[in-house]
């Protein structure tokens, strides 16, 4: 697959290197700035087999999803410049269906999407990438598309969000402007985390929302209940243990105890 590299990005912040950018150490964001002002070359990557591998098989992977999920996507490669700002982003590809651009990795089999040693995962690692694809080629939502290994492609969607996305791109206006101005970046504040899908409630904090005392009142009935139902499972299946093979079927005061042509025994309350 050859991918065409458009001359006006030479020397840009572009949405591949924003995760060096926002996760990448001191000496990588120098690194990077250093090859920026021209003054290191970049990293070869064309004798890198992890690269070449996943640049191989990123249009399999999209067909795959693409026929998997019924939902094309279109505008592979291209290359779109931020409208106001001076980023650009080569994107994988783009959905119509959900208005969503589409970012295809190919990974190691043990990374993990989230960790819990405070490194960031992939999905937070490479959340700054799709952010500015969000912002170069408009779009409501992105998804990671991740293979890992031998296993089908996974996809991770990244929802968008104000507060994060603005602390994503003033990271990367800082640091495009110490390209511009060739000047050394400083080190940044930690970097921001992407926020969860999900929100999470403290039901023993106080809420106006008006689902809070019936999913309390149900939470402690769980609860409550939890022990005599393991007892319930537990006395079921020593019942089918003792049952001989021969017997059918068994009756005690309002108990029965049945086995079916197919061998299944079930107890149930007549």
């Amino acid at each position: 697959m050859s991918h065409h590299l458009s001359p006006e990005r030479k020397g840009m912040v572009t949405a591949s290197l924003a995760p060096r950018i926002v996760h990448g150490s001191d000496q990588d964001r120098y690194q990077l700035w250093e090859e920026l002002i021209g003054e290191r070359e970049p990293e070869d990557l064309s004798n890198v087999f992890a690269v070449q591998w996943g640049r191989h098989n990123e249009t399999f992977i999209l067909d795959w999803v693409e026929e998997g999920m019924r939902a094309e996507i279109s505008e592979r490669q291209r290359w779109c410049k931020h409208p106001t700002l001076p980023f650009g982003a080569t994107i994988d590809g783009y959905r119509v269906q959900d208005d969503a651009v589409v970012e295809c990795k190919v990974l190691g089999p043990f990374l993990e999407a989230r960790t819990s040693t405070g490194a960031p995962g992939f999905l937070d690692y490479y959340s700054p990438q799709v952010v500015l694809q969000m912002h170069c080629r408009p779009a409501q939502r992105g998804w990671l598309c991740i293979q890992q290994g031998n296993s089908p492609p996974q996809m991770f969607m990244i929802d968008r969000d104000t507060a994060y996305e603005e602390d994503v791109l003033e990271r990367l206006v800082v640091f495009a402007d110490c390209v511009i101005r060739r000047t050394e970046p400083s080190p940044p504040p930690p970097a921001p985390v992407r926020p969860e899908l999900w929100r999470t409630i403290d039901l023993e904090a106080h809420s106006q929302e008006n689902w809070v005392p019936s999913m309390r009142a149900h939470l402690l009935t769980w609860s409550a209940t939890r022990g005599p139902a393991q007892t319930h499972e537990q006395a079921k299946a020593d019942i089918k243990k003792l049952l001989p093979d021969d017997v059918g079927r068994v009756n005690y005061n309002h108990i029965q105890v049945r086995r079916s042509r197919n061998g299944a025994v079930t107890v149930s309350e007549k």
